[in-house]
């Protein structure tokens, strides 16, 4: 369980002129890759952007190798119990 991303989910073409910003946004969903680990982002709330705009905050999950039916179960599980709204 890890978060999506170091921030809230910006918003659309907000980082388009700064290809570091957008390298950084994956820094936390790399390492699963890398590791080849099965992964998912669910939406699991809302916060401020800083700018009194609410955005999406997303929740990481990670499984062992081969789990991907299992981590698939799981997510669905959580969305369930989050109920998340969003926008």
């Amino acid at each position: 369980l890890l978060p999506a991303a170091p921030t809230v989910a910006y918003k659309l073409g907000e980082k388009t002129d700064d290809p570091l910003a957008m390298y950084a946004g994956d820094l936390m969903t790399v390492p699963a890759s890398l590791a080849g680990l099965p992964a998912v982002v669910i939406p699991c709330g809302m916060a401020d952007a800083g700018d009194g705009t609410m955005m999406p905050v997303g929740l990481q999950l990670i499984g062992k190798s081969f789990s991907e039916r299992e981590l698939a179960r799981v997510a669905k599980a959580l969305e369930k119990v989050i109920a998340f709204k969003g926008l």
